[in-house]
């Protein structure tokens, strides 16, 4: 299970830029969500999403890479349980 995680205050403004929600509206939506520190503990990976597109790029890249060295043959995205993946931030820079 892999999940990409940042910080509630990140969570909120970007939810807020995005789309245009209050504050409270982004806050219901993320108190609907599993709560961090449970996401963490069941993940097998979790990807730090606090910084630029560009440093969680590499951070993904590092753990699809490790992934594929264990699992070896397929394309990353082939050996990615897809009913398994977790996302704790919904605004994703990938």
């Amino acid at each position: 299970t892999l999940v990409v995680a940042v910080a509630e205050a990140t969570q909120l403004e970007r939810l807020r830029a995005r789309d245009g929600f209050s504050a409270e509206e982004a806050e219901k939506r993320i108190a609907a969500q599993m709560p961090l520190a449970e996401k963490c503990a069941r993940a097998d990976a979790v990807i730090d999403n606090e910084g630029t597109r560009d440093e969680l790029a590499a951070r993904a890249a590092t753990i699809l890479d490790a992934a594929g060295a264990i699992a070896g043959g397929l394309p990353w995205w082939a050996r990615l349980p897809r009913t398994r993946v977790l996302l704790l931030d919904p605004l994703l820079w990938l």
